[in-house]
């Protein structure tokens, strides 16, 4: 290893990792270690050595990380040419040639390069999301095409068993997954393997993992218990010896435990009137967590012994057998279309990568004896099949750099057991190098001090996937903020804390306004207290753009903006903003529908209606509610097109003579022309000057160009294009767009955690802890998991689950609270000179104080960020200022105009007492017909009154029902029908409320962007209501989470209590939803 340079800045360790060579090097580089300065000066070292730029690959996961690392590269060689290396000039002009770049450029790359050896196309294309949905709809139809015609047996068992009506719910199941299945390297292989493993060896050795989860959890409660024995109140004593009486000795095997466990009975808490009331309380307390545990255990013990659990997997061998070939035509389907259209995803760019070294030795022997080092940087972030390509290129000759704590990108399939595999053998020198830095520079001691002791007490390696505590604690290394220090300023960590349970400002306040007012007030008075922080070695006073805000989800940063405003306080919000879901692409859907239908003559109500009214209530439209109902009575009453209505009404006229231009210029012009020219007909960027946010909306009418330019090379046509629109309704898919903010302003910073990693700010609060964590969905029935294979349940009196199903759920949640807890690590280390936590802490219960970590079942059980604060209640109990609500001088004049703000800039232009939307229940596969699963025809009756009522009641004017009653013209039974509901008790008041239809919204949450559309939402001065329309069945459960999360979209929208109702058209009853 070369000596490091007299008077170099470097530490040690961070020089071992500059200067080590010939060995693979993992850095394990904890937050503001300086990795990404080192692996920058790794770089300018080994090209001082005389080795080029384009010997070295150099992988990131972002491209702005990659153009980051390219900057920095280019910033040492022009330091370093004028001070004794000029032939380092020969690098920076090979510098945009080197393969600095992300995992899938650089695989992307590789493919175009030797596409003739794969048989694609040279210009590889990344397909749009929606074009590659429609490719995965077109080969799903065509897989279940072929397995009706062939009349397959077993094909139509799965049916049989897993469907009522249609095949809507298998075709969800088989598509959920083949996603699953896309983050696999040899799909194929992969699904035999799954069939393959279906047998006694490999379901015993998963059994194993599954008896042993029961075993740690016995041997809790037995530690539990014996703790409690010290300290638990006299009387309980005797039902706790008892306990472990019975559990204790019974451990060793599965049978033993499962005999205790599916007999068990707990004795009844000794009701004597002589025990002090608090004592009985710390006795339920302590009684009522016993019983869950064993509740917990006893669930568990499904059967007396291994054997059934054996049996019951391999009762699912036939169907994991169909969906394997299922999935392997449908896979092969889809690569076909994908190559037909030369459309590809990123995933099928790195299996081509792969293939392709694994099919020509001459290339993959090329990269192993040309490159002379792979450079990984975030290396917490890697995947496997990214990890797996490294490894076809590598000759021990790889440099990864990262830190498993920072490690929060699993919904990008980011496997952080990748890093720590290699931690462990390179820590025993197996296969290469492990170099630590430990050292912080980016923050006060204070915070270092501060971050460890919390991460200490929750972070292991099995939960938070990194033994914390001696391995991984942060060492603090800038001196030069012990010499900057005011000693007025208090640099400790600090936690707000408020009372919120039981509390009157609890009816009326959410915990995110009165945290909103708590900041907004704390943030007042640390300024004109002139506190004081280090810039640039000296002490100067706080200003707003010292502070930031972090959160680990965006709902409620129009709810900061709003209050921070209204107390006078400049915030800046970064966010990404969404593309299809807005306003001003709406409207040119709608303009594009309308087009197509005066083009192919299609001027039928059901095609037209639906774009004209949202036209014409758009930005572009300016046309009034009463202008639109009379052109729609005019048309009903003379059985009239809306179209030949428009040529006589004043207001709509000139409209119609775009429109109708427009659909002429259609048929000789291509539709990227046809865009140009909606842009030209309606000056569109100028009209979005209306919308606000001109530069952004700009941005989106340019991208929305290049996207049809691109649709164009792919043959579409003008009814494809809306076709490709109007599917945008379907799938849940959506671009997007980083609002750019400016960086010079005075102003506090409000951003996401993600959006945080790699940045730092002075003085950070962290609020909206209680939120809950956004569970991934292991509600499905049929998964996949790497592990264990195809996860399917059986038919026996009834479908039933297998342990695997058990196994999945209990890994999944312990990998996303893992996650979590990284989050939380990662957010406080943003933080260079204070860390300030927001926390009703004073509504947490006092628990039995823990020795160094908190217990393991407190933290498989953290449900959100507040439970990790919680549990270390007494650490922090020394820096908890309690604020008292009185003090806040919370008022709910900050937003007066959530009525305002609604109509009109949350509303899509299509969200009114007019609109209709397509038809919510329509067989998804008309050819379906196997006998068992028929529709009946009573069944086919209910659900076209169904679809017939919805619409009425979507075109009813609630404040004028009996006008609306007499255009709609319904028959006797459809005018009972609305009548009934205009008598359910939450209609009463409607007058006093403000009335949306079909209100349609996007809600942004850490699994992504959700669509939603609430059948009729009502908002008046003091709550709002929201009311889902079924055809009968309102008992699922399923729908009252459906409207449980519109509600709690409202409530965030709207800061008002929201009262949610189901209504069954045909029982003319309805369902309360808590």
């Amino acid at each position: 290893m070369k000596q490091k340079p007299v008077n170099s800045t470097w530490t040690d360790g961070q020089w071992e990792a500059i200067a080590t060579r010939n060995t693979s090097i993992l850095v394990s580089a904890g937050a503001g270690s300086g990795k990404t300065a080192v692996l920058t000066e790794r770089i300018l070292e080994i090209l001082k050595e005389g080795h080029s730029i384009l010997d070295l690959i150099v992988l990131t996961f972002t491209n702005a990380a990659a153009k980051e690392m390219k900057d920095r590269v280019k910033k040492k060689l022009l330091e370093a040419i004028p001070n004794g290396y000029p032939e380092l000039q020969k690098e920076l002009q090979l510098l945009d040639l080197a393969s600095i770049c992300t995992f899938d450029s650089f695989s992307l790359n590789l493919v175009k390069k030797y596409h003739y050896l794969l048989g694609i196309e040279n210009d590889v294309k990344i397909g749009d999301g929606i074009l590659i949905e429609s490719l995965k709809q077109e080969s799903l139809e065509e897989t279940f095409q072929m397995f009706y015609e062939q009349d397959n047996a077993e094909f139509l068992k799965l049916l049989d068993t897993f469907t009522v009506k249609d095949d809507t719910k298998v075709r969800k199941i088989v598509l959920n997954l083949a996603n699953s299945l896309t983050s696999r390297i040899h799909i194929e292989q992969e699904l035999e393997d799954c069939y393959q493993n279906c047998n006694r060896e490999f379901i015993q050795k998963q059994l194993q993992q599954y008896i042993q989860e029961i075993k740690n959890q016995v041997t809790a409660v037995v530690e539990e218990i014996t703790q409690d024995l010290e300290t638990a109140p006299e009387p309980l004593l005797p039902i706790l010896e008892q306990l472990k009486t019975e559990i204790e000795p019974y451990q060793n095997t599965y049978e033993e435990i499962a005999s205790v466990f599916r007999t068990i009975k707990l004795p009844s808490l000794p009701r004597s009137k002589e025990i002090d009331e608090d004592v009985k309380d710390k006795m339920k307390e302590i009684y009522q967590d016993l019983k869950k545990q064993i509740q917990e255990i006893t669930s568990l013990c499904v059967y007396p012994d291994q054997e059934s659990y054996i049996e019951e997997v391999l009762k699912t061998k036939e169907t994991i057998g169909i969906l394997k070939e299922i999935l392997k035509v449908y896979f092969k389907r889809l690569l076909e279309k994908k190559k037909k259209y030369n459309l590809y995803e990123f995933h099928d760019i790195g299996r081509f990568a792969i293939q392709l070294l694994e099919e020509q030795e001459k290339i993959r022997k090329e990269y192993q004896s040309r490159i002379y080092e792979i450079m990984i940087d975030e290396y917490q972030d890697t995947n496997d099949i990214g990890t797996y390509f490294v490894s076809m290129i590598e000759n021990n000759n790889v440099y990864t750099v990262g830190d498993v704590k920072q490690s929060i990108y699993r919904f990008r399939n980011a496997n952080p057991n990748i890093f720590m595999n290699k931690f462990y053998r390179y820590q025993k020198n197996e296969g290469g190098k492990l170099i630590t830095l430990s050292k912080n520079f980016r923050s006060r001691k204070e915070v270092v001090d501060a971050i460890n002791f919390i991460f200490q007490a929750v972070m292991d390696e099995k939960v938070g996937g990194v033994h914390y505590f001696n391995q991984e604690e942060m060492i603090f290394g800038n001196l030069s903020y012990e010499k900057v220090k005011d000693p007025k300023t208090n640099y400790e960590i600090e936690v707000l804390d408020y009372d919120y349970k039981e509390r009157e400002e609890a009816k009326r306040y959410r915990k995110e306004e009165i945290e909103a007012f708590m900041i907004a007030q704390d943030i007042k008075k640390r300024i004109a207290n002139h506190e004081m922080i280090q810039d640039k070695g000296k002490l100067r006073p706080v200003t707003y753009s010292d502070f930031a805000i972090l959160q680990d989800r965006k709902t409620n940063f129009d709810l900061y903006k709003t209050i921070f405003t209204y107390l006078g306080i400049p915030i800046t919000i970064h966010k990404e903003e969404s593309f299809y879901a807005t306003d001003v692409i709406y409207t040119v859907k709608s303009i594009l529908q309308l087009i197509d239908c005066i083009a192919r003559r299609k001027e039928t109500k059901e095609a037209v209606l639906h774009p004209f009214l949202s036209l014409s209530r758009s930005f572009l439209g300016g046309v009034s509610d009463d202008s639109t109902l009379r052109l729609l009575n005019h048309a009903k009453q003379e059985r009239r097109t809306i179209f030949s209505c428009m040529q006589e009404e004043s207001e709509f006229i000139l409209l119609y003579e775009k429109l109708n231009d427009l659909a002429d210029y259609s048929k000789t012009h291509t539709i990227s022309s046809l865009m140009r020219e909606i842009y030209h007909t309606f000056q569109l960027f100028d009209a979005v000057i209306q919308l606000g946010d001109v530069e952004v909306n700009s941005d989106k009418l340019v991208f929305l160009l290049n996207l049809t330019e691109t649709l164009e090379q792919n043959g579409y046509d003008l009814k494809q294009l809306v076709t490709y629109f109007e599917q945008l309704d379907t799938y849940p898919l959506d671009v997007s767009f980083d609002v750019k903010k400016e960086s010079d302003v005075d102003a506090v910073t409000l951003m996401t955690i993600h959006k945080s990693k790699g940045l730092e700010f002075p003085i950070c609060y962290f609020s909206g802890l209680t939120k809950l964590f956004s569970k991934a969905d292991t509600k499905e029935r049929f998964l996949y998991h790497k592990d264990f294979g195809l996860i399917v349940p059986f038919f026996e009196e009834g479908i039933r689950e297998t342990f695997y199903k058990t196994l999945f759920t209990t890994k999944n949640e312990l990998d996303d609270i893992s996650e979590k807890i990284r989050v939380f690590y990662v957010a406080l280390t943003r933080a260079k000179e204070k860390i300030i936590l927001v926390a009703p802490m004073s509504d947490v219960e006092e628990r039995t104080p823990f020795i160094q970590v908190v217990p393991e079942r407190i933290r498989t059980h953290y449900k959100s960020l507040y439970d990790i604060v919680a549990s270390i209640k007494e650490l922090l109990t020394p820096y908890t200022t309690h604020i008292p609500l009185e003090q806040l001088r919370l008022t709910k004049d900050y937003d007066q105009s959530h009525f305002e703000v609604l109509d009109k800039k949350v509303i899509e232009p299509f969200s009114d007492l007019l609109s209709i939307k397509e038809e919510k229940e329509v067989l998804t596969h008309a050819t379906y017909s196997h006998k068992p699963t028929e529709i009946s025809f009573e069944d086919m009756d209910k659900m076209e009154v169904g679809t017939r009522m919805h619409r009425y009641l979507e075109m009813m004017d609630f404040h004028h029902p009996e006008e609306s009653l007499s255009y709609l013209d319904l028959n006797v039974f459809e005018k009972k029908k609305m009548n009934a509901f205009l008598q359910a008790d939450f209609m009463r008041d409607v007058q006093n409320y403000q009335v949306f239809h079909e209100y349609e919204f996007l809600r942004t949450t850490e699994e992504g962007e959700k669509n939603g559309i609430i059948d009729l939402l009502l908002v008046g001065e003091k709550d709002a209501i929201i009311v889902d329309y079924k055809l009968k069945e309102i008992h699922k459960k399923e729908y009252q989470e459906q409207v449980r999360g519109y509600m709690e979209y409202i409530e965030e929208k709207l800061h008002l209590p929201v009262s949610g109702y189901l209504y069954s058209i045909l029982d003319e009853t309805y369902l309360v939803v808590e």
